[in-house]
């Protein structure tokens, strides 16, 4: 069962290739000195990296990062079309980039249209003290990020340089409080910048200031969907049509079609999308200035109806284009161009935009980070590094300054995890290690990110460490919800092969298939379902080539080369940081210039 996914997987990668990426040439493993260093060679992410042999097979025990680049978790779920650009991995996430994969059943967001998502997550003891639901005191939903209500709902000030000043005003009725709107439009600028924690204040904070306008609650419906907290948000919606101006009428709209799309079941949301399409352009043929439905209109051209600007493609552009030409200064303008041109390889005009979303809200953790996503790609690594860090302190001083805890930011873990792997890439690797440890302790509030945690196990393999990568990777796996079950499990079996070989290897991957099963049971009804699956099958599949390689089955060069190949497809940064470890411990080199250099060749010790 496993090589036949396998297999299928390889057959659909080869239907899908365009016709001027050529092979990926797996270095040769038998004729090798194996007393000699082994050069791993990756011209195109311009990397020259030398490292003892640690196996029989030549075969250095380097171990999945993070998360997998999204070209690869696509090839699951998107669908064949040879239109449009590349295929985007989110997952984060995404985000998330957190972001979830595409469902089959799904369908196109368009036909030009091929991007990426970022999975739900499940509460875990790792992640104690957050049971409810986020907003409520009820039972949480399984995948639902887990956040206290009562930090949702804290007071917080107006402050400078998140963007605020950039989102047009007269978003509603004229209401008594001066500062309602300006809650409002701060609530906007978090939101735009992936704080969802902070939105959810400031959109409380404009409720208590004008009780009896609908905006507040339409914000804070959009804050618990994409939270994944449906019946929260159903219950902001209903706040928001009792208090709803003909004004408003539009917005509310809007949000109960993306609620009802994001909330279908998984069978039934292809069909509800279309809907939720249908839905903003008839708003928008009545209100074609309306910024905000502008850029709900270019994040439903993602892959599935739950997107929010990170796993776009070249069909969304013109939507945003159209946003850019009325609110340059708004901060989501930039934003979701930056990603989306990013995810399309046009990573100088993608800079652009992220070096203006810095410059419009200088104050936003996620700003700073977003155009430290772009530097790289244009090999100013250093700034890219200032910026990531610069995006650290800003979370630190926002986590001392409201008595938060890191494990609330969903974001926290992320930017850890790209600063510790820009530093590894530098040549810093003591630097690199104490960040992806510390991003490796924190807990993650969704439930779909925490596979997030398999970087820094993935780090000490390729540090020749697969005795520590084990024992990290067990206790991931031992945290208590199947998706880190599964990917540390995944990583963990990657370990052995070094030290118990490739059939003790096996038999670990077949334990973290069986809690593979289990999540695909919890996550049967779920309208992430697919997502949650395309993030588990990401390290089964990689972990299932590597155990292939290292037993020298039949086939296994074949399938690690298309492996390698989309590894080294990936436009984003994301992407790269996931597939530049995955390469080293792959063993190959692929035979074109590729994308632009990620930084001057050097020496990573």
């Amino acid at each position: 069962m496993p090589r036949a996914f396998l297999d299928d997987f390889v057959a659909k990668r080869k239907r899908g290739r365009s016709a001027h990426q050529g092979p990926v040439r797996l270095a040769p493993t038998a004729a090798r000195d194996h007393d000699a260093p082994i050069p791993i060679v990756v011209p195109e992410l311009d990397l020259m990296r030398t490292l003892p042999p640690t196996s029989p097979l030549g075969i250095h025990p380097r171990v999945n990062a993070r998360r997998q680049p999204r070209r690869l978790r696509n090839e699951f779920s998107r669908n064949d079309s040879t239109e449009g650009s590349a295929v985007l991995w989110l997952l984060v996430l995404l985000a998330g980039l957190l972001v979830a994969p595409p469902s089959p059943a799904a369908g196109p967001a368009s036909p030009r249209n091929r991007s990426t998502p970022v999975a739900p997550r499940i509460p875990s003891p790792h992640h104690a003290g957050h049971g409810a639901r986020a907003g409520t005191h009820e039972a949480p939903e399984p995948f639902a990020q887990q956040l206290p209500a009562e930090l949702l709902e804290r007071p917080v000030a107006l402050e400078d340089g998140l963007g605020r000043a950039g989102i047009p005003q007269g978003l509603g009725p004229a209401v008594a409080e001066p500062q309602a709107e300006a809650y409002l439009r701060q609530g906007l600028a978090h939101f735009h910048a992936y704080r969802w924690i902070e939105a959810a204040r400031s959109f409380h904070e404009a409720a208590r200031r004008a009780p009896a306008t609908a905006l507040p609650h339409v914000g804070l419906a959009r804050v618990h969907d994409v939270l994944r907290d449906h019946a929260g948000a159903r219950r902001h919606l209903a706040r928001a049509r009792e208090r709803a101006q003909p004004a408003d009428q539009a917005h509310v709209d809007a949000v109960a079609a993306r609620l009802a799309a994001t909330s279908a079941p998984p069978e039934q949301m292809a069909a509800a999308q279309a809907r939720y399409r249908a839905e903003l352009d008839r708003l928008l043929a009545a209100h074609p200035d309306d910024v905000e439905l502008l850029l709900l209109r270019g994040q439903v051209e993602e892959p599935g109806p739950w997107g929010k600007g990170q796993s776009g493609g070249e069909s969304g552009l013109e939507f945003y284009r159209r946003a850019l030409a009325l609110a340059p200064d708004h901060p989501g303008v930039p934003h979701y161009l930056a990603h989306t041109l990013e995810n399309l390889g046009h990573h100088e005009a993608a800079e652009r935009h992220a070096a203006r979303l810095a410059a419009l809200a200088p104050r936003s953790p996620h700003a700073r980070h977003m155009h430290a996503h772009l530097l790289p790609r244009l090999g100013q690594w250093d700034a890219a590094i200032a910026e990531f860090e610069a995006a650290e302190n800003l979370e630190r001083e926002w986590y001392q300054r409201e008595g938060m805890s890191p494990a609330d930011d969903w974001h926290h873990v992320h930017n850890l995890t790209l600063l510790g792997v820009a530093h590894l890439r530098a040549g810093r690797p003591a630097v690199a290690e104490r960040y992806l440890r510390r991003a490796f302790a924190t807990p993650i509030p969704d439930p779909l990110a925490r596979s997030w945690h398999t970087a820094y196990p993935e780090f000490l393999l390729v540090r020749g460490q697969p005795a520590a990568a084990r024992a990290a990777a067990e206790e991931l796996a031992s945290r208590g919800d199947p998706l880190s079950a599964v990917a540390g499990g995944a990583v963990a079996a990657e370990a052995m092969l070094v030290s118990e070989g490739p059939a003790a290897a096996r038999a670990r991957l077949d334990s973290a298939r069986r809690a593979a099963d289990q999540l695909g049971r919890a996550s049967a009804d779920e309208p992430m379902r697919d997502a949650i699956r395309a993030v588990a099958d990401d390290h089964l599949i990689f972990a299932e080539a590597r155990v292939a390689q290292a037993a020298d089955e039949p086939g296994a060069a074949a399938r690690v080369n298309e492996l390698a190949q989309m590894l080294r497809d990936n436009p984003t940064f994301d992407g790269w940081s996931t597939g530049w470890l995955r390469l080293q411990r792959l063993g190959v080199e692929p035979t074109e210039p590729g994308p632009p250099a990620m930084a001057p060749r050097e020496q990573v010790r």
